[in-house]
């Protein structure tokens, strides 16, 4: 019971449960359930306690001076119960994201720190917000590039279409994923990591150590996400600056930090420098990752966008089209970054005027998104407007 009261009171999984043979759990299981303390689910795979059960519980840890204790081990048994966050293991990790996010809050509430908490379930925790597009400190969805975002842009004929957003494809440095897309084209966007970052992290590890970067990457994802993006080229540019100096030009978080700034430069409308940048960044990253490394490709889809965004579409097609080819080979055909790849690859056939091509594509794209992600699912809707206005376009 003084686990269970420092998770979350709902769909508690048998699997988080503290270490313990099988006849045991089943056996404290039993007691509780016996008095009503706690609720069994569907398939004795999860459980429920009682709100009042939980708050007495909890209360009573407080009067015997063991809340802290129990909080710790609890913290400790979700740290190493919760996986790195990926499309393919969502079902695993959403069980858990509930706990974890009760365990943070508790203890930063009831002892007003975070310095003690895991790292790695911070950065896990942060990953899974950037996931499923809802912030972990305040519940609540988010609008700017850490998340799926849907932006309005006018196609060439004056058509208002909806862009696409999806997620890393592969586990970035903590702070250092890139974002994909623009604000101008329905291109989608690959957004960056954050981590909760300690207070006073760059007064106990020095400047250059790796996690006060990691954290200065952070702050230009936040001061970027408000829209203060002089702001945020400086501390972009400061962190790029030092990566390349304490971890050299060519280390992935480098690159990273490489493709950040060149997404802002999109952002800003500074759409001919993105481009420079972004190539650079791509011959790079090329190099020291490989072409087909989920960054890599994260680059090519970047650049396709500033290339649309300069009205270079046929460059961008081209672009889009590699870009489609690989994801189905390293991702698969049912990746939501493979299905945001198709997306832009109709897009890019809009803007030049192919609407037929661009319509079955489309409807490819919208076949495949209401299997995966479900008819309801943002990036879903915004195929059904992007094929409602293909069909526009042809009268």
């Amino acid at each position: 019971m003084a686990f269970i009261s420092c998770v979350n009171e709902q769909d508690i999984p048998w699997d988080l449960l503290p270490p313990a043979s099988e006849f045991d759990k089943t056996e404290a299981l039993g007691t509780l359930k016996a008095f009503g303390f706690i609720k069994e689910r569907f398939s004795a795979a999860s459980y429920d306690m009682h709100r009042l059960v939980h708050i007495a519980m909890q209360n009573w840890l407080k009067l015997k001076d063991e809340w802290r204790k129990w909080n710790e081990k609890a913290v400790n048994q979700i740290t190493d119960a919760f996986p790195w966050p990926q499309h393919e293991n969502r079902a695993v990790w959403m069980v858990y994201l509930p706990h974890a996010k009760c365990a943070i809050t508790a203890f930063r509430s009831s002892f007003g720190e975070t310095r003690n908490l895991p790292w790695s379930l911070l950065h896990n925790v942060g990953e899974t917000s950037r996931i499923t597009g809802i912030d972990a400190r305040e519940g609540s969805p988010r609008h700017a590039e850490q998340h799926e975002q849907h932006r309005s842009i006018a196609s060439p004929a004056g058509q208002v279409r909806r862009g696409q957003g999806d997620e890393p494809a592969d586990a970035a440095a903590p702070g250092d994923s890139a974002w994909e897309g623009s604000p101008t084209h329905t291109h989608e966007h690959e957004q960056p990591c954050r981590i909760a970052s300690p207070p006073g992290q760059e007064a106990v590890l020095m400047k250059d150590h790796p996690h006060t970067l990691r954290s200065m990457s952070n702050l230009a994802e936040s001061l970027r996400d408000q829209g203060k993006y002089a702001e945020a080229k400086a501390m972009y540019q400061q962190t790029l600056q030092l990566q390349e100096a304490v971890l050299g030009k060519d280390h992935p978080h480098t690159l990273m930090s490489m493709s950040n700034l060149g997404a802002l430069l999109s952002q800003q409308g500074k759409y001919a420098e993105a481009e420079a940048m972004q190539r650079q960044t791509l011959q790079l990253q090329e190099a020291v990752l490989g072409k087909d490394h989920p960054h890599t490709l994260m680059s090519m889809n970047n650049l396709a966008a500033s290339l649309s965004q300069q009205g270079k579409y046929a460059e961008a097609e081209v672009m889009n089209q590699q870009t489609l080819q690989l994801r189905e080979v390293v991702l698969g055909k049912h990746h939501p970054h493979t299905l945001s790849s198709m997306n832009n690859l109709a897009e890019s056939l809009c803007d030049q005027g192919k609407y037929a091509e661009a319509e079955a594509m489309q409807r490819q794209t919208l076949q495949l998104q209401e299997a995966v992600l479900g008819r309801h699912h943002p990036d879903t809707l915004s195929s059904m407007n992007n094929l409602a206005e293909s069909l526009c376009d042809q009268g």
